[in-house]
């Protein structure tokens, strides 16, 4: 049974004394100093010892209990239990807008700001229901096996660059059925590279031996080296095969992605980034793609030049990304639609001629830009992300095992990469609310990922996204679950 020890201000003690009498009623008990603490009792020992019987620890922070000395013990010892036990669960409960400590600002946590204890209470036991999340034996290295397999080059006999790509053989038959639609390539190849950049990177974060760390850094060489090979100098894009020899087509999404990959990978020319950076968001502002992907990959990058400045050149104006971010804005909010869901319609992002692939989208541009468009300054978008993310939460499929997977396309099968990519998204946005998801989702992904790694899954580099969702998975998990 979970055990809590609350800590607050005694000026927060009507909060506190409703929060726990909520958490009992719902099996989970808790240890407070008011009902506990006898005459005589010596404080820190007790402390100590209510800490030892505890199997997490609550704060209810706020400009109080920041001040209470007596709170900064409790803390103070709650961090030294957690450093020895990483089952011991911190969980902040937000009840004002003081800062929180820098010890606590990577925690997640829950805003209790607008939340009656009764609300609070039950999000805490959901998370509180499931065990200690621990990481699948061979989990990383059966993906990073797998994406081994999957990288490919435009010149088959080259070996020093690869990269991954949604070919027309396997993934892209799953979005166009009918036929390959003019002017989608046919290797959708930066952005599918910058997907497991990301993944690879989250690899070698999740303790892997050195042998495998060496194999996983001799394909993120290869990528990057793969990722120059599709730049020009002053964009990226995909390199078409014809009869006077190879031609490099320049795209603003495969430029926007292009330049987060090669930012995570560290260590290149911050010219060739600013270059690729005006060209992606020049040309949408000029000729956009109509393409959501594009869009949001687009709105993105218009956050990342404004905090990083040595990306920024002098046509991108603080006037021109505005000016783009209500472009994308307007296209994101033209393209929700009420999609039909076993609970009910649900709001999705529609794509032109692609309505099966709709869950794909959705879930690409709340990836993409997600955080960036819930602090906008139109309340009609940060309402359509709240939405976006509780449709993508009723596409969920059941498993007998207590699992759940998500479809790549709609009306389809449980697909593990496109389940671990929600898992990442939800974790992301709304990680409180998803915590009964996002558990069921690891369940689902410890069993169907042997199969899907060393099997016959089509989509292999879509499975970037399993490591991705674990490392974040693990860090939630430990710390609200």
């Amino acid at each position: 049974m979970a055990v809590f020890f609350v800590s607050y201000a005694h000026e927060d003690e009507a909060f506190a004394r409703e929060l726990c009498q909520e958490l009992d009623s719902r099996g989970t008990s808790t240890w407070r100093d008011t009902v506990q603490l006898r005459e005589g009792d010596h404080l820190p020992l007790e402390i100590v010892s209510a800490l030892d019987r505890s199997t997490g620890f609550i704060l209810l922070l706020s400009r109080d209990s920041l001040a209470s000395g007596w709170v900064r013990l409790e803390l103070g010892a709650a961090l030294v239990r957690r450093a020895e036990d990483a089952s011991f669960r911190l969980i902040p409960v937000i009840l004002d807008d003081s800062p929180a400590p820098a010890l606590l600002r990577s925690l997640f946590y829950i805003d209790g700001r607008a939340l009656h204890a009764p609300i609070v209470a039950e999000r805490i036991s959901t998370v509180s229901r499931h065990a200690p999340a621990i990481l699948p034996e061979g989990t990383v290295e059966s993906v990073v096996r797998a994406l081994e397999a999957d990288q490919y080059s435009e010149a088959p006999n080259e070996s020093a660059f690869g990269g991954w790509g949604k070919s027309y053989g396997r993934y892209l038959t799953v979005s166009f059925p009918d036929r390959p639609p003019k002017g989608v390539s046919t290797m959708d190849s930066v952005s599918a590279t910058h997907f497991v950049v990301r993944g690879l990177l989250s690899a070698q974060r999740l303790g892997l031996n050195s042998s495998w760390q060496g194999r996983v850094q001799q394909l993120l060489v290869r990528a990057r080296c793969y990722l120059n090979r599709h730049f020009d100098g002053v964009a990226s894009g995909l390199i078409a095969i014809t009869s006077q020899g190879e031609r490099l087509r320049r795209d603003p999404r495969h430029s926007a992605t292009f330049v987060k990959a090669l930012a995570a990978l560290k260590g290149e020319d911050a010219d060739v980034l600013r270059r690729a950076t005006e060209y992606a968001i020049l040309r949408f502002q000029d000729d956009g793609d109509g393409r959501l992907a594009t869009a949001a990959e687009v709105y993105h990058l218009t956050h990342v030049v404004q905090a990083h400045r040595h990306l920024r050149s002098d046509k991108l104006t603080d006037r021109k990304l505005t000016t783009i971010r209500k472009l994308v804005e307007h296209q994101l909010l033209s393209a929700a639609f009420d999609a039909n869901c076993d609970g009910g319609p649900v709001r999705l992002l529609h794509e032109g001629g692609q309505p099966h692939m709709s869950l794909y989208y959705s879930w690409w541009v709340l990836d993409a830009c997600g955080e960036q468009l819930s602090h906008s300054a139109d309340g009609r978008v940060r309402t359509l992300v709240g939405e976006l993310v509780s449709g993508l939460r009723q596409f969920g499929i059941k498993k007998a095992n207590t699992g759940l997977g998500f479809p790549l396309a709609l009306g389809g099968g449980a697909d593990p990469g496109m389940t671990a990519q929600i898992g990442d998204v939800l974790l992301r946005l709304a990680p409180v609310e998803s915590a009964d998801h996002t558990a069921r989702i690891a369940a689902f992904l410890k069993d169907s990922l042997p199969d899907a790694a060393d099997g016959a899954y089509p989509y292999k580099f879509l499975l970037w996204a399993v490591p991705v969702f674990w490392e974040r998975y693990l860090i939630a998990a430990s710390l609200l679950s």
